[in-house]
């Protein structure tokens, strides 16, 4: 079950991207995975692991442990990539 956070990201985002969820469509395009490990995310953000690293353990990229590896809901980081958040937690550009 997705926390309430999440799930509230995820249903601002259905409504800004005129309801079509961001993973479906990257998943029908390209059989994207829909859970992301610390390198693909850092990868896909264009930023060294290190940063994507600190930026998770401050919770300012939203992202889970599993253990000890981080784990990121591809759909949860297009729409805070999308939404314009900054480094500084809960702040908009």
């Amino acid at each position: 079950m997705l926390d309430t956070k999440v799930e509230q990201l995820l249903n601002g985002c259905s409504k800004n991207w005129g309801g079509k969820s961001p993973s479906k469509e990257a998943a029908m395009s390209k059989k994207q995975p829909e859970v992301l490990t610390l390198n693909e995310v850092a990868e896909y953000l264009r930023i060294p692991r290190s940063t994507a690293y600190k930026l998770a353990q401050e919770s300012k990229i939203p992202g889970q442990k599993v253990g000890r590896h981080w784990r990121f809901r591809r759909a949860v980081v297009e729409c805070w990539l999308g939404r314009g958040f900054s480094t500084k937690k809960g702040t908009r550009k």
